[in-house]
C-alpha cells in the first residue's frame, strides 16, 4: 500500500477500520465500535473506539484475540496495509467518505477525502513514471540486452533510428553503404536537405570532398551494378577526413554463391578501423601495437591488426572464452551501435582531438590573414555559397591554400582597369585581395586581377604533360593538384619525415636536389598497391608524392612505385 495512504488512515484513527476486499462486510455500530466479518477467513473484528482496542474472534475456533491499538500502532498499520485493495479508486475514496461521515462526522470526512484524493493522484504519477522508466524503447531490445544502452546513445544522438513499429533490428547485418551513412554522421556530417542552416564552414567542406572524389565514385558506380548513389555524399566525407581510403571501397562488394558481385556486409574488423581513425588515435595504434591481441588476427589484414589490438587496449572490445576478436564476422546493428557508442564516450572523456572537430577544416584552409591590407593570391577554385555570395579558395604565394568569402555584387578591376564582377573570374587569376572579417567570415572587399590563368592548370606549362617525371592537374572541377616521383633517402625514426632526391623539382626548377618532407598522419600510404602506413618506408623506394590544393598545403598521398 502507498504510504501516504497509511498517514491517511492514521489521520481517521483506529475506530476507522476497514476492509474493503470482496470478501468482507461491514458494520458501524451504534455502540461507537465497528464490526468486520470476514467470510473467507471465518473471523469478526470488533474496534472500540472507546478503548482503542480491537477484539477479532475466530468463529472456528471459538477463541478471541484482543489487540491494544494504543501501545501497537505498527501492528494495526500492518493489518490495514494486509488488507485493503492495492487498487485505490476514486470509487474507494467515495466510499469511504460517506461511512465516515456516518461514524465520524461530515466534517472530518471532508478532510479525509481531501488527503485521499491527492493520494489516488500521487500513487497514479508514480506508477506512470515508474512504468515509463522500466520500458525499453525497443520491442526487440530489453534494457538488459548487452546493445540496449549503446542502441539507446546512437537514438538520442540522432546516429541511429529504429523502425516505424519500435523496433531496433539488433540482429540485422549491415552494408558498407548504411555503415558510412552512419559513421559520417558520429564524423561531423550533416545533410543541408534535412538541416539546411549547417554552417558554411561544414557547408563548404562537404562540398569540396564531393567535388573531390565526384571522378572516384562515379568509377565505382560504373563497376558495381548495386552501388548505392544515396550514401555517395557521406562516402566522399569519410574519404575526405580519412576515416575511409580509397582502397578500402572495394571491400563493400563481394561475390556470391552464383559469382555475382553483391553488397557486402560489415566486418568486424574494418568496423574497427574506421572507429580508431574517428577516435583519432590511428597513430598511437600503430606505433604502439604488437601481436598477439587475440588468437585469430591473423585472419585480418595486416593493417587492421594494430587497430583490433588498440580497441582491445582501451577496453572498448573484448574477446571470447577462446581468445577470438571475430575476425571476418558480420557487423550487426546492435554490435555497430555499442561500438560506436562506446568509440564516441572514449573520446570525450579522453584528451584525444578526435576528426570530428568543426573547426579542423576551417583551420586547414585558413592562413593568417593580415585584414584590411592587400596580399597577393592565385585562385584555385570557386564554389557556390548562397544566392548572393560565393567561395573563393585561393593559394597563396607561400602555398597556403586559405578561402574566403566573396559577395557576388563586388566591383573587380580587370587587368586592363575595367570593373567587372565574379562572372569574370577564372581559375588561376593571380589577383590582389584585401580581406575584413565580417561576423565569423572573412569577406574580400576589394579586388583587383593582376594577370589571368589559362583556366587548367596551376602549374607552368602543360597541365598534361609529365615534367621530369612530375605531373600538375588543375580545372574548376578538381582544384589545384600536383604529384612527382622521387626516391627516398632517408626515414626519420617515426616515419613522419622523409628526405627525396628528386631529379628535377617542379616546385623550385631545380634538378637533383634533396628535399625534406613532412608526412602527416593523415597522409594515404600506398605500398604493393594496397593501403599502409608511414612507417612501413624505407630508404631506397621510388615513390610518387601527390599534393592536392583542396585539402590544404599537406601531402596528400605517397605511393610506392613498383
Amino acid at each position: 500500500m502507498h504510504k501516504k495512504f497509511t498517514n491517511v488512515m492514521a489521520i481517521i484513527g483506529v475506530s476507522t477500520l476497514m476492509s474493503f476486499n470482496s470478501y468482507a462486510t461491514e458494520a458501524v455500530l451504534a455502540t461507537g465500535t465497528t464490526q468486520v466479518v470476514d467470510t473467507a477467513t471465518g473471523t469478526t473484528q470488533v474496534v472500540d473506539t472507546a478503548t482503542g482496542t480491537t477484539q477479532v474472534v475466530d468463529t472456528a475456533t471459538g477463541t478471541t484475540q484482543v489487540v491494544d491499538t494504543a501501545t501497537d500502532t505498527a501492528q494495526v498499520t500492518e493489518t490495514i496495509q494486509s488488507e485493503m485493495t492495492q487498487a485505490i479508486t476514486s470509487e474507494l475514496v467515495q466510499a469511504v467518505v460517506s461511512e465516515l461521515a456516518q461514524a465520524v462526522g461530515l466534517e472530518l470526512a471532508q478532510s479525509v477525502e481531501t488527503s485521499l484524493a491527492t493520494v489516488v493522484e500521487e500513487v497514479a504519477t508514480e506508477a506512470e513514471v515508474a512504468s515509463e522508466a522500466e520500458v525499453s524503447p525497443w520491442t526487440d531490445v530489453a534494457m538488459s540486452h548487452w546493445a540496449y544502452e549503446g542502441a539507446t546513445y546512437m537514438k538520442e544522438l540522432g546516429y541511429m533510428a529504429g523502425t516505424s513499429t519500435g523496433e531496433f533490428l539488433v540482429n540485422q547485418t549491415i552494408n558498407y553503404f548504411e555503415l558510412c551513412e552512419i559513421l559520417a554522421l558520429v564524423a561531423g556530417y550533416e545533410n543541408s536537405n534535412i538541416n539546411p542552416l549547417i554552417s558554411p564552414e561544414l557547408r563548404l567542406e562537404i562540398e569540396t570532398y564531393n567535388h573531390m572524389y565526384e571522378p572516384l565514385l562515379n568509377e565505382k558506380q560504373n563497376a558495381y551494378i548495386s552501388w548505392s548513389t544515396i550514401a555517395n555524399e557521406e562516402i566522399a566525407y569519410l574519404l575526405g577526413k580519412g576515416i575511409l581510403l580509397e582502397e578500402e571501397i572495394d571491400n563493400f562488394f563481394e561475390r556470391n554463391a552464383a559469382g555475382n558481385l553483391v553488397r557486402a556486409s560489415v566486418k568486424k574488423e574494418d568496423l574497427a578501423v574506421m572507429l580508431v581513425r574517428i577516435i583519432g588515435d590511428e597513430e598511437t595504434a600503430i606505433e604502439d601495437y604488437t601481436t598477439g591481441a587475440f588468437s585469430d588476427e591473423w585472419i585480418m589484414e595486416a593493417y587492421k591488426r594494430p587497430h583490433v589490438a588498440y580497441l582491445k587496449s582501451i577496453g572498448l572490445v573484448g574477446g571470447s572464452s577462446e581468445g577470438m576478436f571475430g575476425a571476418g564476422s558480420e557487423v550487426t546493428r546492435g554490435i555497430l551501435a555499442k561500438m560506436s557508442a562506446d568509440a564516441i564516450k572514449f573520446a570525450e572523456q579522453s584528451s584525444i582531438a578526435v576528426v570530428w572537430n568543426e573547426s579542423d577544416f576551417t583551420n586547414s584552409y585558413s592562413a593568417d590573414t593580415t585584414y584590411n591590407k592587400a596580399f597577393t593570391a592565385t585562385i584555385g577554385k570557386i564554389l557556390p555559397k548562397n544566392e548572393t555570395e560565393i567561395y573563393l579558395v585561393t593559394k597563396l604565394a607561400d602555398d597556403v591554400v586559405s578561402f574566403y568569402t566573396l559577395n557576388k555584387n563586388l566591383h573587380i578591376v580587370a587587368p586592363d582597369g575595367s570593373v567587372t564582377n565574379f562572372d569574370a573570374l577564372n581559375i588561376n587569376d593571380v589577383a590582389s585581395l584585401t580581406v575584413d572579417k565580417i561576423g565569423s567570415n572573412d569577406y574580400i572587399t576589394s579586388m583587383t586581377i593582376i594577370s589571368t590563368g589559362d583556366g587548367n592548370s596551376a602549374v607552368e606549362g602543360n597541365a598534361d604533360a609529365v615534367i621530369g617525371g612530375s605531373t600538375g592537374t588543375g580545372n574548376a572541377e578538381e582544384g589545384y593538384s600536383l604529384s612527382y616521383n622521387a626516391v627516398i633517402q632517408s626515414v626519420s625514426e617515426n616515419g613522419d619525415r622523409i628526405e627525396i632526391l628528386v631529379e628535377d623539382d617542379i616546385l623550385t626548377g631545380a634538378k637533383m636536389i634533396i628535399r625534406q618532407v613532412d608526412i602527416p598522419s593523415s597522409t594515404s600510404v600506398i605500398i604493393d598497391g594496397r593501403s599502409s602506413y608511414r612507417s612501413n618506408l624505407s630508404a631506397g623506394m621510388e615513390v610518387q608524392l601527390t599534393y592536392n590544393s583542396l585539402i590544404g598545403t599537406s601531402l596528400y598521398k605517397i605511393q610506392v612505385i613498383e
